[in-house]
């Protein structure tokens, strides 16, 4: 399904740009969510604050920290992007559609 190929392709730019493989204007779009605790899940990105859907909601600044944030804890951690491609493939949280959440799955009417 495309919204799965959508959010496919959103996750590896996500990785891309946390690991220093995008171009160096992204390099500001993703920021670590901060947590004094040692935690299972304290890879989570933050979800910035939006006022509007049109340059909110739907930016890619906050759709791909959903996205990322919505990933299972050993994908995030994988440090080879080939590998975390496979994985990434083979993951089937993806293919979940939150409706209501994911802008990729409303534009679907899904």
């Amino acid at each position: 399904m495309l919204y799965v190929t959508r959010k496919t392709s959103l996750a590896e730019f996500v990785y891309k740009v946390l690991h220093d493989m995008a171009k160096p204007i992204t390099s500001s779009f993703f920021t670590w969510q901060i947590t004094p605790y040692e935690m299972r899940d304290n890879l989570k990105l933050v979800k910035p604050v939006y006022n509007t859907m049109q340059y909110g909601f739907r930016s890619i600044i906050y759709q791909g920290a959903l996205i990322w944030n919505s990933l299972p804890v050993e994908l995030i951690k994988v440090d080879e992007l080939a590998k975390f491609k496979d994985l990434l493939r083979l993951c089937n949280s993806l293919e979940r559609c939150n409706r209501g959440t994911f802008i990729i799955c409303q534009q679907n009417n899904l």
